[in-house]
């Protein structure tokens, strides 16, 4: 999201309804990416985002798609993730009200959620999932105090502040999460910060049942382009193919008759 400052006088305590247990990252494939220059991120401009939830038992997974024009993206029969009440995905510019809210539609018996996975680089355009950084280049995965993710550091040129992944108020399952960020961004020709990424993962601990409600937090950056790192390899391991290959033509040669 680009945030845009606001003006915010006092501030109360949430109660959270949903836990998220543990931020942690894993940089899986890098992207090199470029922003979008929208000033905020809403539930209608989601269509670049694929979300699927993973099952205990029954069918082991469903996708769906989030389209330009909608308000949610849901499976039929089996989940649904909204964005309410549809402002702006950084907490602070949204004051605080604006959260994920991910249900399980199965009928009672079907399967609980185990995990669901929000792919943000699965359409033509993307979208990247931005972290709260803090003015010496480290990251604050609680957000406390929650006013400071507004104003922290932007991190990667264009993304513009972050907030972590969060439990918030009005979730009714008693399942917690491990929230893992994965396949880190970074514009071209620089090293990743590691603020921005392009793959949000909720593990679940607990029953994530039928008719359950997990709701959070958690800041996105409209991207205008991305594209797969591609690695070259190193001339050592060049040279070393090239000999191993060299050995193998003699050891033919020596057993021909």
């Amino acid at each position: 999201m680009k945030y845009l400052p606001v003006l915010i006088i006092g501030t109360a305590a949430v109660a959270y309804g949903s836990t998220i247990t543990t931020v942690s990252t894993s940089v899986g494939t890098p992207y090199t990416v470029t922003f979008g220059s929208e000033a905020s991120t809403e539930d209608n401009m989601m269509g670049r985002l694929t979300i699927t939830a993973f099952f205990s038992s029954g069918a082991s997974s469903a996708s769906c798609l989030w389209t330009s024009s909608a308000v949610n993206c849901s499976d039929a029969g089996d989940f649904s993730v909204a964005f309410t009440p549809d402002g702006n995905t950084h907490p602070v510019n949204s004051f605080g009200g604006d959260q994920w809210t991910i249900t399980n539609l199965r009928a009672a018996g079907a399967g609980n959620i185990t995990s669901i996975v929000f792919d943000g680089l699965a359409g033509t355009t993307g979208l990247g999932f931005d972290r709260c950084m803090s003015a010496n280049s480290s990251f604050d995965d609680t957000n406390s105090p929650f006013l400071f993710c507004g104003f922290a550091t932007e991190g990667t040129p264009g993304s513009a502040v972050g907030y972590s992944a969060e439990g918030s108020s009005g979730g009714t399952t008693s399942a917690t999460a491990v929230a893992v960020y994965s396949n880190v961004l970074h514009l071209s020709g620089s090293a990743p910060v590691n603020d921005v990424w392009g793959r949000l993962t909720m593990n679940f601990t607990g029953s994530f049942a039928s008719g359950g409600t997990f709701t959070f937090q958690a800041d996105t950056d409209l991207l205008s382009s991305f594209s797969p790192d591609t690695t070259t390899p190193e001339p050592a391991t060049l040279g070393m193919f090239g000999v191993a290959l060299f050995g193998i033509g003699l050891l033919r040669r020596k057993s021909l008759p």
